[in-house]
Order: C-alpha cells, then structure tokens, then sequence
C-alpha cells in the first residue's frame, strides 16, 4: 500500500474504556456494560468525525489508520494489544459518521499509546 497525500486527524476526547478490553472480559463486566460501553464510545467517535468538519465523501479504497491513545496520569496504562482491541468501537464511529464505507476498509494499523502527565 502507498502512502497517500490525503490526511483526516479525528480526536476523540476520551481515553478507550477497560470494560472493552480482552483481559477484563471476564471481571465482573456483565454483557450490557460492555455494550452500553462500545454504544458510548462509538457515538463518541461519530460525533467527533463530524465535529472536525471533515465533511468529504467517504473513502473508499484501502486506508492505512493511526491511533493514539492517551492515558490520564491517574490510570493504569494498560498492554498496547489491550488498546488496539478496546478503540473498536471508534473505527465503528467513524463509518457512522461516513468517513469510511466499511470498517473491512483499513488495510494497515499503526497503534501507539502513552500516560498523560499530570498538570502542574
């Protein structure tokens, strides 16, 4: 895949949720937690994509997507696989909101993450 001179920097304000993660599936986190977990952060992220006025027709051929996530200081960081599995719904959000015509879409996922510190 080349690269392409087209580039869409969508923030999502807020950090992905653990509930979402792989290794907390089986800690007390009842089915409609999760669910209501991944509706809040798919919403989140549709509303994002259209709050950053990036009002074009939707891709439509392979994508190559970044994410980065940004923990608060006062959390755990958690694996960066534990991550790439939580920030699902977030790609859900941005073909809700028509940046992409099908999640099957993106052929490359860059993923990095890192712990905020705190304001002085």
């Amino acid at each position: 895949m080349t690269d392409t001179a087209t580039t869409v920097t969508v923030t999502i304000p807020m950090e992905p949720v653990s509930a979402l993660m792989p290794n907390q599936l089986e800690k007390n986190n009842h089915w409609r937690k999760r669910a209501d977990a991944r509706r809040e952060c798919r919403q989140m992220a549709r509303y994002a994509a259209m709050a950053s006025g990036m009002y074009l027709e939707p891709f439509t051929g392979p994508v190559a997507l970044t994410i980065h996530a940004a923990y608060g200081h006062d959390h755990r960081t958690p694996d960066l696989d534990a991550t790439v599995a939580a920030t699902k719904p977030f790609l859900d959000g941005l073909v809700d909101a028509g940046l992409l015509v099908d999640d099957d879409q993106v052929r490359r996922l860059t993923a990095t993450h890192e712990k905020l510190r705190p304001a002085k």
